[in-house]
């Protein structure tokens, strides 16, 4: 039986109006400056300020196409203080005319702001990808049998263009920006690397459940197919929690908000890790290696019965990971049932460490690609430029 699907819910980050005109001057920009393009960046950034407020209203579902063209039309017409309008491979001498905040989503807030518009367009882009994250996570409870293929698709496709969002932001920051003492701890690229391996394995872990639910139609026509593939897809799900949760934990803070990103990328990572031997367990019963197999099933209760013993110690555990651990430790158990029922005589070997030193790993999730809006010609001209 598949687990249940428990997706993470993020606080979205604090995304603030912004005068353009008046910040650059207030700050010693030209003064002879094109003010009717500052109105239009101004009023831009408006429409996603509202877009991204709205997303917070309970009950609403969030319309990521209406998000995602609103997001292109404030970067491509901020391009011109990131980018030359007509070579985009130099740098505007115009990126640091503007302080922006980082908005926090996990982390506590800061007072630091950075006059880099490209430290502004990544706060954008990461903001988006917590939107596609809580779009799926919104999206799953609501499954049914007619649904279930669609919604799964849907949202396994927001997980990957929430990873592609967080890659570009990361590579922004990176190439752009001077990290500093006092930057705050969720621009720091592990963490930002942290977020985007959770999205994947969000999607990697989506594309598990689908695959699972093909296998069970076929056997139910009674078509049959070795659960090599189903092993193999939810051992990287493991394994992309698993680089999530380090890559977080690199920079960690009392933060409430970060303790529970920690703390999800954790009891999942032991969940999906304990299925994946489960599964171990039937490719080497159906191969006969009975004694492997009951070896696989019991490492896989002994795993989510350890998830299950820390999630109830800790009461900040929220009920719907204990739920998922309980199911882990269902299955699990009901996989060594099966296999004592099938096997009167387990014979000693050793139990390899990890499922990887039987089966390479099947990649399935992979970050959608994301590159920046083009610039705005209408309004970034060489002439405008230059001014």
């Amino acid at each position: 039986m598949p687990l249940p699907v428990v997706l993470f819910k993020f606080p979205l980050k604090k995304t603030s109006s912004l005068n353009f005109d008046a910040k650059i001057k207030f700050h010693g920009g030209a003064v002879a400056w094109n003010s009717s393009m500052c109105s239009t960046l101004t009023g831009a950034r408006e429409s996603l300020v509202r877009l991204f407020s709205a997303t917070e209203a309970k009950e609403r579902v969030i319309d990521l196409d209406v998000l995602r063209e609103g997001m292109a039309s404030y970067l491509s017409t901020l391009s011109g203080f990131l980018f030359h309008p007509e070579n985009g491979g130099i740098e505007s001498k115009m990126k640091n005319l503007i302080y922006y905040y980082w908005g926090s989503s996990l982390c506590a807030t800061t007072n630091f702001a950075d006059n880099n518009s490209f430290y502004g367009a990544a706060n954008v882009l990461v903001n988006f990808a917590l939107c596609c994250l809580n779009r799926a996570e919104m999206r799953m409870p609501s499954v049914t049998p007619s649904t279930k293929d669609a919604i799964e698709k849907e949202c396994y496709t927001a997980c990957s263009e929430a990873a592609g969002c967080l890659q570009l932001a990361n590579a922004l920051l990176t190439a752009h920006c001077l990290m500093q003492e006092v930057s705050p701890p969720e621009v720091h690229p592990d963490f930002l690397a942290g977020l985007e391996k959770l999205a994947l394995a969000q999607a990697q872990e989506l594309g598990f459940v689908r695959a699972l639910g093909q296998e069970q139609d076929r056997r139910a026509k009674g078509e049959k197919r070795p659960p090599e593939l189903l092993t193999k897809l939810v051992h990287q799900s493991a394994e992309l929690y698993d680089e999530a949760y380090n890559l977080l934990r690199k920079n960690e803070t009392a933060a409430e908000g970060h303790q529970n990103v920690l703390r999800y990328a954790s009891m999942k990572a032991a969940a999906m890790r304990s299925q994946s031997f489960g599964f171990m367990g039937l490719v080497q019963n159906e191969k006969s290696d009975n004694g492997a197999a009951m070896r696989s099933a019991r490492h896989a209760v002994a795993l989510a019965d350890a998830a299950l013993a820390k999630a109830k110690q800790d009461r900040r555990t929220p009920k719907e990971l204990r739920a998922l651990l309980e199911a882990a430790r269902q299955d699990a158990d009901g996989k060594v049932q099966k296999f004592d029922r099938e096997n009167s005589i387990v014979f000693r070997a050793k139990m390899p460490d990890d499922v990887a030193a039987l089966l390479p790993p099947q990649v399935l999730a992979r970050p959608k690609p994301a590159t920046l809006p083009p610039p705005n010609t209408e309004l970034w001209t060489a002439a405008v430029y230059d001014q």
